[in-house]
């Protein structure tokens, strides 16, 4: 049963689950043909949706859907890299023997460990990088359409689908991870919220936003307050580690580094 709910608004974005997955999952009503009542539903014409995970092994249908529905596009994340190699380059094959080039987008699917993020990454330009070569050679293609394919699939696509504003050229690594200094005595007007970061004691990244007032009047002196449970996590669950000794018992206070402070370079 497909439970699927759509305000009537330009830009909604839907992400449609329709590929393998757990054993709990039932494949055969995995085929995203399935969607074929919702697609022409009126009510739903303005929703954007996204199929993820190459829709595999449903690829071709997915590639037909995006072919004929405007609101369609795909996600070939997790199926790269999880897939055989011969797997990979089939399924994304697939995703682009009707799906328009404009339309298919690259993404991780990392979780958790990072090693995901850059597995994703590495393979995915792998992948692309053979199947548009294959492309080339057999004439689909030119050298300059193919590159001009490799700027939509990993970039323009999601920026385009996505409505962000982002200047165009390359992003200096320096001034993406520095960002720019902010002052420690007053919030900036447009600020709405502060993300305070920090790695936890099995070497994952754990994130608390707090408004920005608070955190400039109370927050950045007095800290967020986290259960000793919180130190004893593991990279896999939610919950302290066998042996820890530790609860959701009791509160630790997580002060900020103040001279850490930047505002991230997406918004200037």
């Amino acid at each position: 049963m497909l439970y699927f709910g759509c305000f009537n608004i330009s830009y909604l974005y839907s992400y449609i689950f329709s590929s393998f997955g757990d054993k709990d999952l039932d494949l055969r009503k995995c085929n995203p043909l399935h969607l074929r009542a919702v697609l022409e539903d009126e009510r739903f014409a303005k929703c954007q949706i996204v199929l993820l995970h190459a829709s595999y092994p449903f690829s071709k249908e997915a590639s037909y859907l995006a072919s004929v529905y405007s609101q369609v596009y795909l996600d070939f994340g997790l199926a790269i890299p999880k897939l055989s190699v011969h797997g990979m380059t089939s399924s994304l094959k697939e995703l682009l023997e009707l799906a328009p080039i404009k339309k298919v987008m690259f993404s991780t699917d990392g979780y958790a460990f990072p090693e995901t993020y850059y597995l994703g990454a590495k393979r995915a330009r792998d992948v692309v990088y053979r199947v548009l070569s294959a492309a080339c050679e057999d004439g689909d293609l030119s050298i300059q359409e193919a590159i001009e394919a490799i700027e939509d699939i990993f970039r323009r696509n999601a920026l385009n689908l996505y409505k962000l504003n982002v200047v165009n050229g390359s992003i200096n690594h320096e001034t993406a991870i520095v960002g720019k200094r902010v002052s420690l005595s007053s919030v900036e007007e447009d600020v709405l919220f502060v993300r305070i970061i920090w790695c936890d004691a099995s070497g994952q990244h754990r994130c608390r936003v707090v408004p920005a007032g608070r955190f400039y009047e109370i927050t950045r002196n007095k800290g967020v307050g986290l259960t000793f449970a919180a130190m004893g996590m593991t990279s896999f669950c939610d919950g302290p580690a066998d042996g820890s000794n530790l609860t959701g018992v009791g509160e630790i206070r997580l002060v900020p580094d103040m001279p850490t402070l930047v505002r991230l370079p997406w918004y200037l």
